[in-house]
């Protein structure tokens, strides 16, 4: 385990501005760091959100609790199981995934009235997002990912949006990605006595 003493920690702000998208009609695109950061051990999310355009995701309906995968280089801080019905039998692949965002429709739009969740949304689209609360350093929160083996310089971003079927979002379903993550480094020289 790391001692959390000898860390240096950047806050980093991902958002699709400035963002290069390797298919300009999906959001799989990558986002590059001004300056690299060397030894990277451990990132922590301390909030992820998704704007989105209209009410429908790849055009299907936004449900209740439908979830958005986010996945980020190849850290898989959370598997996901993907189980699709072929003929009689039930087929389970694993998904790999950074962060996921469930689409709490129901909760966000609360009414006095029976009015439908449809008639509630806004023309540009509702925000979800995780917000995690923890102010701890700790990098034993379960929104810390520990890099094995560390990074030796960090210079790019890979992400990419997925639908709840685990297909890639199309570009104009989305009109914001933000992520705010903390990165932690082993850049200080421990000597020895």
């Amino acid at each position: 385990m790391q001692n959390e003493d000898i860390l240096d920690k950047k806050i980093l702000q991902l958002t699709k501005n400035g963002a290069i998208y390797y298919d300009e009609s999906k959001n799989d695109f990558y986002i590059d760091i001004l300056e690299p950061i060397k030894n990277v051990t451990h990132i922590k999310i301390l909030k992820s959100s998704i704007k989105l355009k209209t009410k429908k995701i790849n055009t299907l309906d936004v449900n209740d609790n439908d979830p958005l995968y986010i996945t980020i280089n190849d850290y898989s801080r959370i598997t996901t199981f993907n189980t699709k019905k072929e003929l009689d039998n039930y087929i389970s692949n694993a998904f790999n995934t950074f962060e996921v965002i469930n689409l709490n429709v129901e909760s966000k739009y609360v009414t006095v009235t029976n009015v439908e969740y449809d008639n509630l949304l806004p023309i540009d689209g509702i925000t979800f997002e995780n917000v995690y609360t923890s102010t701890s350093a700790s990098l034993n929160d379960t929104n810390v990912y520990n890099i094995i083996p560390h990074e030796p310089s960090l210079k790019r971003f890979n992400i990419k949006l997925y639908d709840k079927n685990f297909n890639l979002i199309n570009k104009d379903d989305i009109s914001n990605f933000e992520m705010l993550i903390c990165v932690f480094s082993n850049n200080k020289k421990m000597s020895m006595r």
